[in-house]
């Protein structure tokens, strides 16, 4: 009896169709080739236009988009944008012939989504926003194009956001070249983000993807990017390189209360009268984690990051390398300057800055208070000037206010081009873990927002002394 009331449930379960597993349907898949004019079943049968495509795509769908270039109208209708759809997604870097999404190759097979719509190399005929995100959710999805020749020269908004514009707008992006794009100061509107423009807590996902080469003209700022009202995208494996502000921010600007996480992202050779790498005004906390400051410019305030009005980011393992801050007018921080801000910085590298008038590494006035721990400072005149708490740190030329403060040569591998510390360095060993607040960001991505913020993308402290700086000591000499 027993062993018949075990067997009868058994058979209920093998029974049961509604307690089978589905298998996800497919997505379906429209195929773009501009030398094609079909209905988009296949590629020979391929849409001739991303817009022809975005038009009849349904809700799930994979939209595959053969190398070439595809303008947002065959007009100079200079509002028309390829215009994201939620739960549609644009896949670049097709030959023509695949049948795997995975065979593509955005970076050989260059898939161009250009704004120049008119007479072309002519900028002022220019689509206003080559890509428009607004209003959508991750599910949107732009993936292995390039997007250039947005000119935002038009009256507020469409005097930014060049390359792609978001308003209430979280798009996901990736595998993306973002360069040569224009946004202007239009009717006393300044012009904001060339190259990516958030606005109204758009917070979009933006992953292995080059902002270059980008411009915001008269005033304004983030030549490479700006985030306003409360924006707060999610980059990884990001590089902002050679981008240019006429005033805040020539790689990245971030106001009013909006605070991005970056992780693994590079700032290179960007300038702005204000901040040659990235600006944070107005209550914008961002978090940096192994982020990358290398040669960036500024006139005045900081050649690589500027703080002001109360924003208080956190940096860990950020290195600042070879920025310049000229200084022309006032003293500033050829690294990094403070102004009414308190960042957090927890092994950081400062290697080769230069400041005409200030500090070659932190500069701070007024009611700021930045807080370093387990760093090492090594640059081109002074170090640290304004108030400060530095614990844990090799400063050149030593901190006298500091705790724990060494001021031997760091030895590094092979500076600029490697800052690890070699094995026999006295930064090795001469940290504190207990500097190190939790991982509220899961900033390594292993799911744990209570453990200490990782030391090293692969390693976490074991004992109570650990490196000083971005990067473990070498394991040889």
């Amino acid at each position: 009896m027993s062993r018949l009331i075990w067997l009868i449930p058994l058979a209920v379960l093998l029974c049961a169709p509604s307690l089978r597993v589905q298998a996800s349907p497919e997505p379906v898949v429209l195929y773009v080739h501009p030398n094609r004019a079909g209905d988009g079943s296949s590629w020979a049968q391929a849409l001739p236009s991303v817009q022809a495509a975005l038009a009849v795509a349904p809700r799930g769908a994979e939209v595959w988009v053969a190398a070439g270039t595809y303008r947002p109208s065959a007009d100079t209708v200079r509002t028309a944008t390829f215009r994201l759809r939620d739960h549609v997604a644009l896949y670049g870097g097709f030959i023509g012939t695949e049948v795997d999404r995975r065979a593509r190759n955005p970076a050989l097979h260059r898939t161009i989504l250009s704004g120049d719509l008119g007479q072309t190399g002519v900028a002022d005929d220019n689509a206003y926003h080559v890509v428009t995100g607004s209003g959508t959710g991750p599910e949107a999805v732009l993936d292995g194009f390039v997007i250039t020749g947005g000119y935002a020269d038009g009256a507020f908004p469409h005097n930014r956001g060049a390359g792609v514009f978001n308003a209430s707008g979280s798009p996901t992006l990736r595998n993306l070249v973002i360069r040569d794009n224009q946004a202007f100061a239009v009717e006393a509107r300044a012009g904001f983000g060339a190259g990516v423009y958030n606005d109204a807590g758009s917070s979009p996902v933006v992953a292995d993807t080059r902002l270059e080469g980008n411009r915001v003209v008269d005033s304004g700022g983030g030549g490479g990017m700006a985030n306003k009202n409360g924006s707060a995208p999610q980059l990884t494996r990001v590089v902002f390189e050679g981008n240019e502000a006429a005033t805040l921010g020539g790689g990245m600007t971030n106001d009013t209360g909006s605070s991005p996480v970056l992780r693994h992202v590079v700032f290179r050779a960007n300038r702005a009268r204000f901040s040659g790498g990235l600006d944070n005004y107005g209550n914008a906390d961002p978090v940096l984690y192994n982020v990358h400051f290398e040669d960036n410019e500024a006139a005045v305030y900081g050649g690589g990051l500027t703080n002001d009005a109360h924003s208080d980011p956190l940096l860990v393992h950020v290195t600042f390398s070879g920025n310049v801050a000229h200084n022309e007018e006032q003293r500033g921080g050829g690294a990094l300057h403070n102004d009414a801000s308190s960042p957090i910085l927890l092994h950081v590298t400062f290697f080769g800055n230069k400041a005409a008038d200030g500090a070659s590494g932190i500069h701070s006035v007024g009611t700021s208070f930045p807080q370093v721990s387990n760093g090492i400072f090594w640059n081109e005149g002074p170090e640290i000037e304004g108030p400060a708490q530095v614990r844990h740190a090799l400063v050149r030329g030593g901190y006298a206010a500091g705790d724990h403060v060494l001021s031997a040569e760091p030895l590094f591998t092979d500076a600029p081009r490697d800052l690890r510390p070699q094995a026999r360095s006295p930064v090795c060993e001469a940290g504190a873990a207990e500097a190190l607040p939790p991982d509220r960001h899961d900033l390594d991505g292993d799911g744990d927002y209570a453990e200490p913020l990782p030391l090293t993308a692969d390693a976490r402290p074991e004992t109570p002394s650990v490196d000083l700086g971005a990067y473990a000591c070498s394991a040889t000499q």
